[in-house]
């Protein structure tokens, strides 16, 4: 696990220590809560990636593949669940609404 400042981008593709990363990139807010956990393999996303608002909330969570969106994404407000999709190779095939 790194911290997102340690993270240099070349080319879109994220850097540390002169390679391209495998990993978790952490992120906080200036408030020091949590802000972004994001998983990367060789370089693109893969796995889960977590964002949470200033208060602390989880605002959204989404899984990648190989760098493409695949498999469910949430987003919630005010900690509840308000949009679900769920993406295959990075487009759209369901979703609904609370």
């Amino acid at each position: 696990m790194v911290y997102k400042d340690q993270i240099h981008f070349i080319h879109g593709l994220p850097y540390h220590e002169k390679r391209l990363f495998t990993g978790v990139v952490v992120s906080r807010h200036e408030n020091g809560l949590r802000e972004m956990y994001v998983t990367y393999k060789d370089g693109e996303k893969h796995g889960l990636e977590t964002n949470w608002n200033r208060n602390g909330q989880k605002s959204s969570e989404r899984t990648y593949k190989n760098g493409k969106k695949d498999g469910l994404m949430t987003r919630y407000s005010n900690g509840q669940k308000e949009w679900e999709g769920t993406y295959k190779d990075d487009k759209l095939i369901s979703s609904g609404s609370w």
